[in-house]
């Protein structure tokens, strides 16, 4: 039994159920198509075999990482508690790679919305910059700092205002 002092003590963040596996991925999850790639390494669409619940599982080369780097990023990661950030659930590593297991954003880049859209209304304008300036003082009031550059794409329109990118 815990008694009071020891229970004032106990803390519950998301950070103590982000959980860590040696092993196969491949038995927990099964793999599908490319989300996308890069200098990174490969973001891949995956269901949960128990639960089959979609995630995104971003792998890693063992042998492009830096082993601290990819601890201190599943370490962020995982305090950072936010309804316009990425949320992971898990992390793996095997022989050759490093695995980070996510939720599965459907809704595709900004970027890419933004160049099929065009012309934005002023309100739609706006959710989009309320949802990028919420997460990223989310993550300031957290003491961490976003390690890219985060800006709007050249020649950004609402109905009204044309928004430039400091070249």
């Amino acid at each position: 039994m815990v008694d009071k002092k020891e229970a004032e003590k106990i803390t519950i963040s998301k950070q103590n159920f982000v959980s860590y596996k040696k092993g196969l991925i491949t038995n927990d999850y099964t793999l599908s198509s490319p989300l996308g790639s890069g200098s990174f390494g490969t973001v891949r669409k995956a269901v949960h075999k128990q639960t089959g619940q979609p995630r995104a599982i971003k792998i890693l080369k063992k042998a492009d990482q830096d082993e601290n780097k990819f601890f201190l990023e599943v370490e962020i990661l995982s305090k950072l508690s936010h309804p316009n950030i990425m949320q992971i659930y898990e992390f793996y590593d095997d022989s050759k790679n490093f695995y980070i297991v996510s939720e599965l954003c459907s809704g595709g880049e900004l970027f890419d919305k933004i160049s099929d859209q065009g012309i934005f209304t002023e309100k739609e304008a706006s959710i989009i910059i309320k949802q990028i300036l919420s997460s990223v003082f989310y993550s300031h009031k957290n003491n961490i700092v976003h390690r890219y550059d985060i800006y709007l794409p050249k020649g950004f329109k609402t109905r009204k205002y044309t928004f430039r990118r400091q070249v």
